[in-house]
């Protein structure tokens, strides 16, 4: 029953952050670790705190959460200083993976615009 009235707690917290407008940043970092540490499955409660996360980001109109291998350690460093009361690590973890995954879908599209040259003189004009 613990689980449940958590869960409660959680969305309705959830809610009260999105009337305040809480950054996507902030509020995916806080969303994740808040559902990591209620636990509520057995099994796989990294992945849904993962894809609840993207779904902020989503949201936002941003991309969704990737933690590949190269972040693994970070992320885990930065969910360890969650638990200790310090969510900024974490926080600051998803604005870059953010940060770079806007800075890659700019830089494609730079590429696709400049290989199409019919597209790029209709643009100039």
């Amino acid at each position: 029953m613990q689980v449940q009235s958590e869960m409660e707690s959680l969305v309705r917290m959830h809610l009260e952050h999105i009337h305040l407008c809480v950054p996507p940043e902030i509020e995916a970092a806080w969303l994740h670790h808040r559902f990591a540490q209620i636990h509520p499955f057995q099994d796989g409660n990294g992945r849904v705190a993962r894809a609840l996360a993207s779904l902020i980001f989503i949201k936002a109109g941003w991309f969704p959460l990737v933690i590949n291998r190269d972040l693994r350690n970070e992320y885990i460093d930065a969910l360890e200083e969650a638990d200790k009361g310090n969510l900024t690590s974490l926080v600051n973890l998803f604005a870059k993976i953010q940060k770079k995954a806007f800075v890659k879908a700019l830089s494609l599209s730079e590429n696709v615009l400049s290989d199409y040259k019919p597209l790029k003189q209709l643009i100039s004009v």
